[in-house]
C-alpha cells in the first residue's frame, strides 16, 4: 500500500490568493490541484451548491469541464447522504456516467461533502487512472481534507465580506471612495486604449447642512439613503455610483460622451423630483458633468474640474446641471473695491479651504489682511483689487490633489512633494476657463516662488515676482502657520512672527515682512487687523 504524502493542503501559495486574489475559481484550482498532489491521483474537481441551491461545477485540475456533469449524480447522493464514497473499480459499475468516465480512462474515484455546520456546501471529486486506487484507509485522509477545503472556503467567504465591507459606504451600501478611485483609472486606461469617452457626473445635495440642522441628523441619514436609492434606479449595470464625500456623490459613466451624461444628469434630477412630491422642502442635486478626454485627461483634472462645475451647478437655479466650461459670471474687471465678489468665487474658496483642511473663512480671512497689507505698501487700486480676488482662489489648484497627500500627518515623499509643487498650474487651468479670471493666473501661479529664487514652479525670484503674489505669500504663511495642521501643531503668535523675521530676504520679500509686522505691532493690543 502506498504511504500517502502529508495530509494538508493548507500551503502558503493558497494563502496568498485568498488574501491578494480573491478569485474564487483560481482559489479552488489551487485547492483541487494540492488535493490530487497529495493524494497522488490524477485530477480533482470541486462543485458547490448556488445561491439557487443548484450545484454547479467551479473548479479542477487536469480535468475536462465539458464532462463534470457525468458526477453529479453521485456526489448529490453523497451531500444527501453526508458520507465519503469511495468506487475503486469503475470497470464493476453499470452506472451509465461511469461509462462515460471510463471512456476518459477513469477507473477509481472519491467523492467527498462539503459541510459547514450541518449546511451542505459541495462536494469535490478525486479520480485516477488506475483501478483499485482508494482503499478504506484513505477514508480519514479524505475526510481531513474536507475539512480543509471547507476551512479555506470560510476564508474566502470571510475576506469577501471584509474587502465588501471595506468598499462600500456603511450608510447608504454605494461604494466608497478609495473603490471609486480605483475604478476610474481602469476607465481611463480602457478609454485611452479604445479611444471611447468616459462620463463623470459629481453631485451634492443642496441646502443639506440646513437639514441636519433643522430636522435632525437621522432624518439627515434618511435624506441620504434616499437620494442614494432614487440615483441607483437611473444608472446602468456598468456604471459605477460612490458616496464620495459627506452629502456628495460620485458615479462613473462608462462609454458615455458629455452630452449623454448631461442626459442621465437631467434624469436624475427629473427622478428626484418626482420622487419627492411629498417632501418638503423638495430635494434638488447640484450636478457637474465632466468628461475624458473632452474635458480632462487625468483623474486629478477630471476631480478639479468636476468640483468647480458643481459649484457653478449651485447657482443654475433653473436645472442644477452645468458641464465643465459651460458657465458664465460677470466679469472680474466690473467688481469694485466696496462691492460684494460673486458668490461663486466664495464658494470656490470655501471648497478649496475644506480640502486643505483650514478652517471654512481661511481663504477670506487671507483675502482681507492682504488687502490691508497691499494698501500698507502703497499697491494700486488695481492691484488691491487683484490681491482681494487673487487670495481666494490661490489654493484651489489643490481640489486636484489627493487629501491623504494634503493633510498626510509625516513626512513627504520625492513624488508626493512634486504632487504638491504642481498644485499652482492646477489652479491657473482652472482661471482660465472662468471668464475675467485669466488675468490672475500670473499672480495665483506665482504666492509660491520665493524671494531667493528657492520657490515653484517657475523659480522666479526678487521683483520678478508679482507684488501681488509677494504680498499673498506672507499674509498666507502667516495665517497657515497659525492653524493647526495634520503634520505639525499650530505656532503661537510669537513663534509665527519669529518665523517671518527669519525668512525675510530669503522666503518673504524683506519690505513686505517689515510693513506687516508693522501692522501687527499697531494692532497688538486687540490682535487684529483692521478690516478692509
Amino acid at each position: 500500500m502506498r504511504k500517502r504524502k502529508q495530509a494538508t493542503i493548507m500551503k502558503r501559495e493558497i494563502f496568498e490568493l485568498i488574501f491578494e486574489r480573491w478569485n474564487l475559481k483560481e482559489i479552488l484550482f489551487a485547492v483541487a490541484k494540492e488535493i490530487t498532489d497529495v493524494l497522488e491521483a490524477d485530477s480533482c474537481c470541486i462543485f458547490l451548491l448556488s445561491g439557487s441551491k443548484s450545484i454547479e461545477y467551479i473548479a479542477g485540475y487536469n480535468f475536462d469541464e465539458r464532462k463534470a456533469s457525468i458526477f453529479l449524480k453521485e456526489g448529490e447522493e453523497v451531500m444527501k447522504g453526508k458520507h465519503l464514497l469511495i468506487l475503486s473499480n469503475l470497470i464493476d459499475e453499470n452506472n451509465s456516467a461511469f461509462a462515460t468516465a471510463r471512456e476518459q480512462g477513469i477507473f477509481s474515484v472519491a467523492f467527498s461533502p462539503l459541510f459547514l455546520k450541518e449546511q451542505p456546501l459541495g462536494f469535490f471529486t478525486v479520480c485516477s487512472r488506475k483501478p483499485q486506487f482508494f482503499h478504506k484507509q484513505d477514508f480519514k485522509l479524505l475526510s481531513d481534507l474536507a475539512k480543509d477545503v471547507v476551512f479555506i472556503l470560510e476564508k474566502v467567504k470571510f475576506i469577501k465580506e471584509l474587502r465588501e465591507k471595506s468598499i462600500r459606504d456603511s450608510l447608504t451600501g454605494l461604494y466608497s471612495r478609495n473603490y471609486f478611485v480605483t475604478r476610474v483609472s481602469e476607465e481611463i486606461s480602457r478609454a485611452r486604449r479604445s479611444g471611447e469617452s468616459v462620463g463623470f457626473l459629481f453631485c451634492d445635495i443642496d441646502n443639506f447642512k440646513s437639514i441636519n440642522r433643522t430636522r435632525g441628523y437621522a432624518e439627515g441619514d434618511r435624506v441620504l439613503c434616499r437620494v442614494a436609492n432614487t440615483i441607483k434606479t437611473y444608472l446602468r449595470e456598468a456604471d459605477v455610483i460612490c458616496r464620495y464625500g459627506g452629502d456628495e456623490f460620485a458615479i462613473l459613466l462608462p462609454h458615455t460622451d458629455y452630452l449623454e451624461a448631461t442626459r442621465v444628469a437631467e434624469r436624475i434630477n427629473y427622478g428626484l423630483k418626482c420622487a419627492a412630491k411629498e417632501e418638503t422642502p423638495c430635494l434638488t442635486l447640484s450636478i457637474g458633468v465632466v468628461c475624458y478626454p473632452e474635458h480632462a485627461n487625468s483623474f486629478e483634472d477630471i476631480l478639479a474640474k468636476a468640483d468647480v462645475s458643481m459649484i457653478f451647478a449651485k447657482h443654475c437655479p433653473e436645472s442644477k446641471i452645468v458641464a465643465w466650461g459651460g458657465w458664465n459670471i460677470p466679469d472680474i474687471k466690473k467688481l469694485r473695491i466696496r462691492e460684494v465678489l460673486p458668490e461663486v468665487i466664495y464658494t470656490l474658496a470655501e471648497a478649496a479651504d475644506e480640502k486643505n483642511g483650514y478652517a471654512p473663512d481661511h481663504s477670506r480671512l487671507v483675502s482681507r489682511k492682504a488687502v490691508v497689507l497691499a494698501k500698507e505698501v502703497g499697491a494700486s487700486e488695481e492691484a488691491i483689487r487683484k490681491v482681494r480676488v487673487s487670495a481666494l482662489l490661490q489654493d484651489i489648484g489643490n481640489m486636484a490633489i489627493p487629501e491623504y497627500i494634503l493633510n498626510k500627518p509625516g513626512s513627504l515623499t520625492e513624488e508626493e512633494r512634486n504632487i504638491i509643487k504642481k498644485h499652482p498650474e492646477q489652479s491657473v487651468k482652472l482661471l482660465r476657463y472662468i471668464k475675467g479670471l485669466g488675468e490672475l493666473a500670473l499672480i495665483v501661479r506665482s504666492v509660491h516662488e520665493r524671494w531667493d529664487g528657492k520657490g515653484y514652479p517657475d523659480g522666479l525670484s526678487g521683483e520678478d515676482i508679482p507684488l501681488e503674489a509677494r504680498i499673498i505669500s506672507v499674509v498666507n504663511a502667516y495665517y497657515a502657520m497659525l492653524s493647526e495642521r495634520p503634520y505639525r501643531r499650530k505656532l503661537s503668535s510669537r513663534e509665527t512672527i519669529k518665523q517671518l523675521k527669519e525668512q525675510a530676504g530669503r522666503q518673504f520679500d524683506p519690505g513686505i515682512v517689515k510693513s506687516f509686522l508693522e501692522i501687527l505691532q499697531r494692532r497688538k493690543r486687540n490682535d487684529r487687523l483692521p478690516e478692509s
